[in-house]
């Protein structure tokens, strides 16, 4: 690989943005707040801003089905919305526009001839995650050294392949951090995802690109990944609904790695959605999880179909973690989860139980980042290395030296699994000990932060420590009135939560995330739908 990896990353940002038609170019740099400005630049038009803005995925699905809509209008609609959301906040990678629109043309054939439709997403535009493989469009995940290995995918994704089987549209792929480890989606050839609520502000990582188009509306539902809280965690900054599914429950095959595969980590990175509704999400779920062709697209996926007519108890038992002593959380989300927990409590179907003598975050950080780093060979981070690009700033900030060497191959490891299980079985524990049907704690340390300030997750990665699928609600925002940061310093950790400014932090999104136990993945959307009734529909 050459080292004039400023060449090679130009050229194929340059290729990428040469996609983008000129009559979809926004005229101006915008440097605040994007929400409410797609409308604005006179390249959607009224009929496009409705399609875009106006509908869950149901409805427009039910308006494709009737043609009153086809389906090249929907995926133009998007596609212009997708085209925006990238020029104002970076969050798309490979641009598949003539793509989307052929597949919705012929989608529009089939109905005409067929009179029905080709499946129960057609028409549908979705995105996903850079990492996911399309025949030959590059999986570059951030890393100049992987620019053209489009030569080297010689088939899709298994959930593209069942989202193209159900109907769907794949529109756009989206924007990750170099290596994918990191809470903020900037790398040397597409530059650095945007947070549409604030620019100021991370979109998080690693689904980043993901997350921001989701909430810009330039695609209802994304596919996302996560190994330390990458689907949550930029569903938390940018204000969407992202879940974490339990290992081998929803299709992975057919992902780019930062790493060498097989390593021996035991910690599974999964797919999940991330979607602008819960409604949607759930939806979603249903019809890739009961895809009659998942376990054979995918094949360590457990052949365990989705049961959305499972039935909650009349009484839902929460049990809620305000923080951890060891990675404290800042006073604005601190309020925010209160009042959370304060409006649920109000709500004869829920019990709230605070819970104490959970296990340590602290231990449960410092042993899946342990494992993260089992790979002698670190190729996550020789790949940058390679193409003589530099690293960028999120990842060379992050004090991760603290953690002292990799561990050492077999007994460390076999430490660290020993670890991981008994994390694991003090959790259990806890739902056993008082009945739980789900635990509320915080995604973060604190709210969406500055560019390249986000620092450590424990709040997520203890969730993919133990295997028990994880979901962020959105809910309420930060308030420069009354909130304030104390700029707490985590003690193993050199990074400290960042300094507040009142303008730059006022009306970030505020969240809760819900945890249920492993493999109970429909118990934990179906207690998400109450509790967002609760919290954001007042019931």
């Amino acid at each position: 690989m050459t080292n004039d990896w400023k060449t090679l990353a130009e050229a194929k940002k340059k290729s990428v943005d040469e996609l983008i038609p000129q009559e979809w170019r926004i005229p101006t740099e915008i440097k605040s707040n994007v929400l409410g400005l797609h409308e604005t630049f006179g390249i959607l038009n009224e009929k496009e801003i409705a399609i875009t803005k106006n509908y869950k995925v149901k409805e427009l699905l039910s308006k494709i089905a009737s043609k009153e809509l086809s389906s090249v209008e929907v995926a133009t609609a998007f596609s212009k919305r997708a085209a925006i959301s990238t020029q104002l906040t970076n969050c798309c990678t490979e641009l598949l526009f003539k793509e989307a629109i052929e597949r919705a043309k012929w989608l529009d054939d089939y109905l005409e001839e067929n009179g029905q439709v080709f499946g129960p997403l057609h028409g549908l535009p979705i995105s996903v995650k850079d990492s996911h493989f399309i025949k030959g469009v590059d999986s570059t995940v951030g890393y100049v050294s992987f620019i053209g290995n489009k030569a080297k995918i010689t088939d899709d994704a298994a959930v593209v392949k069942i989202l193209r089987d159900l109907g769907a549209v794949i529109h756009v792929k989206t924007n990750v951090p170099t290596t994918m480890m990191t809470g903020d989606s900037e790398n040397n050839i597409f530059g650095r995802t945007l947070n549409p609520n604030n620019l100021k502000l991370t979109a998080g990582g690693s689904s980043g690109g993901e997350a921001s188009l989701v909430k810009q509306r330039g695609s209802l539902i994304g596919i996302g990944t996560d190994i330390a809280g990458s689907i949550r965690i930029p569903s938390l900054s940018c204000g969407v609904y992202g879940i974490r599914p339990t290992a081998h429950r929803f299709p992975f095959e057919g992902n780019q790695s930062p790493t060498r595969e097989n390593a021996l980590c035991p910690i599974s990175v999964v797919s999940g959605p991330i979607a602008h509704d819960l409604e949607d999400l759930n939806f979603v779920l249903d019809l890739i999880l009961n895809h009659s062709n998942a376990s054979k697209y995918c094949h360590d996926m457990l052949p365990i179909p989705w049961n959305s007519k499972i039935e909650l108890p009349s009484t839902i038992k929460v049990g809620v973690v305000l923080e951890c002593d060891s990675v404290p959380i800042q006073p604005p989300l601190k309020r925010i989860i209160k009042e959370a927990v304060s409006k649920l409590d109000k709500n004869s179907n829920f019990e709230i139980i605070y819970l104490k003598g959970f296990p340590s975050y602290k231990e449960g950080w410092a042993t899946a980042f342990k494992l993260f780093i089992s790979d002698p060979k670190d190729e996550s981070i020789a790949n940058i290395f390679k193409s003589g690009e530099p690293m960028i700033n999120s990842l060379s900030k992050g004090g991760m030296e603290v953690y002292g060497p990799p561990p050492k191959i077999p007994d460390e490891i076999f430490e660290l699994v020993s670890k991981k299980n008994e994390i694991k079985n003090k959790w259990i524990d806890l739902f056993n000990e008082h009945d739980l049907d789900v635990i509320l704690a915080p995604g973060a340390p604190h709210t969406a932060s500055p560019h390249d300030d986000f620092g450590i997750a424990p709040y997520t990665t203890v969730w993919n420590l133990v295997d028990f699928p994880a979901m962020v609600i959105p809910f309420g925002a930060v308030d420069k009135e009354i909130d304030q940061y104390d700029d707490v310093k985590i003690d193993y950790c050199p990074c400290t939560a960042p300094s507040y400014d009142k303008e730059v932090y006022h009306g970030g999104p505020g969240h809760v995330q819900l945890i249920c136990r492993t493999l109970q993945d429909e118990k934990l959307l179906k207690i998400a739908e109450l509790t967002d009734k609760v919290l954001n529909k007042a019931i």
